[in-house]
């Protein structure tokens, strides 16, 4: 049986070997040192006592409850039981096995600080087939399916083990293997990210991209010629150009880049609400007679509409054509058409967004930041004054977005802090 070996990048195909046909998992000696050094960060933190959100401190509003460090060990525990409140019917096996996977991935990069017994623990159970029942409803992105498998890892929960539902602490036991008890911050580790986002997606891009690969390389004329034994050829009619699969893909992109939208604007709102921000009103820097950037957000709000009509998908539509004939059609044209154009709507909305983050740096007196944000803002400045007065935004907008369509924003990125990663 083949092993991935965790420590370099991971690549879908080893997700699908993992969560679909079994392979088993490994760490590479990097994998491991990489771990422990971020935890050495963590186990330091704890014992100086900083204020650090969800390590020494509690979740949400809670966040101004420093907890001591005798009590760390419970409120992880207790992250985990408040967060498992998925419902209905479970999420398939190699589902499940794809979010542990991925949670290998992510924490086991150089930034979360878990514990490489925790993590051992995970792979131990994917090496070993226990599968923690996760109900498959209640989920936001993240947090509610993510705590199922966490019951499991400390002894509770339901686990499936050998074709047999089991309690979790049984199913470790019969496995050989124990329960954790987690330790600073990894309540929080377990809950947190795009774990189910990044393993669902993963094993319906496989797919995707296996139908998509069958799709470039078929013949989809009407009629189609074979050859026959004889040497003579037939001519089979039938429709053969179904563009459903890249209708399909182009409708996720819809929704993707109407997901991407939509935190842009919400950073918007942020900047602009001066509640919130606690900088001028609409990042106005003269209100006796201006408005600031109060119309900037009705703007992008507006694309945003478009945007949330656009990512309705096309491919479930359908209308009889030539006096039903053509019975079925599948609208892919629709689909990615939808899709360039979502493209052209995003671009002024990360516009807007870029505009304000100018303004809103403006509005400090000390200016000094990172080289990237640096680089960013004399970009953004190339383009676009900082605003002492109101003045007509289209021409902004509009310089401002095929900056971003050019790549100009990581290009220059990366000429001051290096390769991005993507």
């Amino acid at each position: 049986m083949n092993t991935v070996t965790l420590g370099g990048t991971a690549t879908i195909n080893d997700l699908v070997s993992v969560a679909r046909f079994g392979a088993k998992v490994a760490f590479s000696k990097e994998y491991e040192e990489r771990v422990n050094h971020c935890r050495a960060h963590v186990d330091r933190f704890s014992h100086e006592g900083k204020a650090i959100y969800g390590l020494t401190t509690g979740l949400g509003d809670n966040w101004k409850k420093f907890i001591p460090e005798k009590d760390r060990e419970t409120i992880q525990r207790n992250n985990i039981y408040a967060h498992t409140c998925a419902v209905g019917e479970p999420i398939a096996e190699e589902c499940t096995r794809a979010m542990m996977f991925v949670m290998l991935c992510h924490f086991g990069s150089s930034h979360t600080g878990i514990r490489l017994e925790t993590l051992a623990l995970i792979r131990d159970m994917l090496n070993a087939g226990i599968s923690p029942v996760v109900p498959s409803h209640g989920s936001v992105g993240y947090l509610t399916l993510e705590g199922h498998i966490g019951m499991v890892m400390i002894g509770e929960g339901k686990a499936t083990y050998q074709g047999e539902t089991l309690d979790g602490a049984e199913a470790l036991e019969r496995a050989g293997l124990k329960p954790v008890v987690l330790s600073s911050k990894e309540g929080l580790i377990l809950l947190s990210g795009t774990t189910s986002v990044t393993a669902f997606a993963s094993l319906a891009i496989y797919d995707a991209q296996a139908t998509l690969a069958i799709e470039l390389n078929s013949s989809v004329d009407n009629p189609l010629i074979f050859d026959e034994e004889d040497g003579g050829a037939v001519a089979l009619m039938g429709c053969n150009a179904d563009g459903t699969y890249a209708g399909m893909a182009s409708d996720n992109l819809c929704i993707a880049i109407t997901d991407l939208c939509k935190m842009s604007n919400s950073r918007i709102d942020r900047l602009l609400n001066s509640l919130v921000s606690e900088l001028p009103a609409f990042l106005n820097k003269n209100a006796d007679f201006n408005n600031g950037l109060m119309m900037i957000q009705y703007a992008s709000a507006g694309l945003q509409g478009e945007l949330r009509i656009l990512a309705h998908p096309a491919v479930v539509d359908n209308l009889t054509t030539c006096a039903n004939q053509e019975d079925y059609v599948n609208m892919g044209y629709n689909a990615v058409k939808k899709a360039y154009d979502s493209m052209h709507l995003a671009k002024y909305i990360l516009a807007a967004e870029l505009i304000c983050d100018g303004q809103a740096l403006d509005c400090y007196e000390d200016k000094r930041c990172a080289k990237g944000t640096q680089a960013i803002y004399d970009l953004l400045r190339s383009k676009v004054p900082e605003m002492d007065n109101d003045m007509p935004l289209t021409p902004y907008l509009e310089a401002v977005a095929q900056q971003i369509i050019d790549r100009a924003y990581i290009r220059t990125v990366e000429a001051s802090v290096g390769a991005l990663k993507f």
